[in-house]
């Protein structure tokens, strides 16, 4: 460890030549800062005979985590307006309900993902920063390094390398020329786990808390599927590719990158262009996965953007759980138990696959819930019989 943090210590004074920016070049270098910090930290911890602070591996997580302190994660990473509790039910994991009564049309959640990417039909022409789509062809800012991630402003692009791009910007340039080929989906997910899993390296490194490591992993759900010899098939896929951009840069086992890429498809949130006709990316947001599902959903989901905000299409009671819809609720009940033990692993035993509860309002042109516009929010807990849809009409009325 003092070889290393001295050998660290030496690199980040030494300028960093070749087709680096000089940003790319700082960013570096600070990196190898924080490595030597790191390191210096660590061995002092080892002298003195006290437990290191950080993990060794990228799977590792600190065990079962109080709902009360889940919840305070939370509040430092999402901006949780509404009050909210988390509960846990043998036959439901942990999920949300109201802590006191939430009215038609307030707004509940607010949060940005920890991971997201671009899907590989849209890489050139959607900003990998703040999603928004070109209409003349392909973005012009690009990262030069890996050629991966496209950007529809320099400023979307420095704020992406504040973010977690420069860390994973060589994985991606290794990504480009890999032999083996991965189809679209194999190759999206590996994208996601790359940032997920650099993420909570530089989490370590920084001694800060991953609110990442509270994502569920629906692994064994999928196991027990007549479908996993096609899952383990894409996963194999995938384990393989890290192996070969990102393998030296961790310690990790194979099953590592297997539980985030359930993590991902039991979680993973969908990134829909504003008509709901294409899936434009795929985005993991630990705060809005507590949501749990039913096909009578009483709150819906809006994409600001880069950010989520959901919102009640009816009055909540308090205690009651809060539930928005994975799938397109509209599909008959067989169609609809097929999709979700499919692709989530679990059968639907909501009051609408049992035979009754209606639907709440949809709007006649997608996949999109007509949310009540509130009047007066904070003080009149009424709605009006106005409405806004939380697809076409992304930004409500203001209040």
């Amino acid at each position: 460890l003092h070889i290393l943090s001295s050998q660290c210590s030496r690199l980040a004074m030494t300028p960093v030549r070749g087709s680096l920016s000089r940003e790319g070049q700082e960013l570096c270098q600070d990196a190898l800062l924080d490595s030597a910090v790191s390191a210096v930290c660590l061995e002092k911890e080892l002298l003195s005979g006290s437990s290191p602070s950080t993990a060794s591996t990228v799977g590792s997580t600190e065990g079962a985590t109080s709902q009360d302190s889940v919840i305070e994660k939370l509040k430092e990473h999402s901006q949780v307006t509404a009050p909210v509790q988390i509960r846990t039910a043998p036959d439901s994991g942990r999920f949300y309900v109201a802590a006191r009564a939430v009215a038609a049309g307030e707004r509940v959640l607010e949060t940005s993902p920890e991971a997201i990417v671009v899907d590989e039909n849209f890489v050139t022409r959607v900003c990998a920063w703040c999603f928004k789509e070109s209409t003349q062809g392909a973005l012009r800012v690009k990262c030069e390094t890996c050629k991966c991630a496209h950007f529809c402003s320099p400023g979307c692009q420095a704020a992406a390398n504040e973010g977690s791009h420069a860390f994973e910007c060589l994985a991606l340039a290794r990504l480009k020329g890999l032999r083996t080929r991965l189809d679209r989906e194999q190759t999206t997910h590996l994208r996601l786990v790359l940032q997920i899993l650099y993420r909570r390296q530089r989490c370590q490194i920084r001694g800060e808390t991953d609110i990442v490591e509270e994502l569920h992993t629906g692994r064994e759900a999928f196991e027990q599927h007549k479908s996993w010899k096609s899952h383990e098939k894409r996963y194999k896929g995938v384990v393989a590719a890290f192996a070969n951009v990102a393998g030296c840069d961790f310690h990790w086992i194979p099953q590592d990158v297997e539980a985030v890429l359930g993590g991902i498809e039991c979680n993973g949130f969908g990134i829909w262009d504003h008509n709901r006709s294409r899936c434009l990316g795929l985005a993991v947001s630990v705060p809005a996965s507590f949501f749990n599902h039913a096909c009578i959903p009483n709150v819906a989901r809006v994409r600001h953007q880069r950010d989520n905000v959901f919102y009640a299409l009816r009055p909540i009671e308090e205690g009651e759980p809060l539930y928005i819809s994975y799938i397109d609720p509209r599909k008959s009940t067989r169609d609809r138990v097929e999709e979700l033990n499919s692709c989530y692993g679990f059968i639907c035993r909501c009051p609408r696959c049992a035979g009754s509860g209606d639907l709440p309002q949809m709007c006649p042109k997608h996949l999109g819930y007509m949310i009540p516009t509130l009047v007066n929010d904070g003080e009149n807990t009424d709605a009006t019989c106005s409405y806004w849809c939380s697809v076409c009409f992304t930004k409500p009325p203001s209040r």
